[in-house]
């Protein structure tokens, strides 16, 4: 069993990732991974879009179902208020 086109996708979107964290902890300016939460969010969005690479589902969805994304938001909503 050889490398498929979907372990490729997963490791071009890793390398990314260590590039961005690299260029995070040499202290880059760029406006969007020069904090912790901008790296953290930068991070997360590359690992969730490598990590589907265009591959079906492993369960049927119940419809209507919308799957961690309302649990997340409601829980950063909660933990991370905006500030003043």
């Amino acid at each position: 069993m050889g490398l498929t086109w979907k372990d490729v996708v997963s490791t071009v979107f890793m390398g990314a990732i260590a590039a961005v964290y690299a260029a995070f902890l040499g202290g880059t300016s760029a406006w969007l991974i020069s904090s912790a939460r901008g790296i953290t969010l930068a991070v997360f969005v590359l690992g969730m879009a490598g990590g589907s690479d265009a591959s079906p589902p492993a369960f049927p969805r119940a419809r209507g179902h919308q799957g961690p994304w309302p649990l997340l938001a409601a829980s950063s909503a909660v933990t991370y208020p905006a500030r003043s």
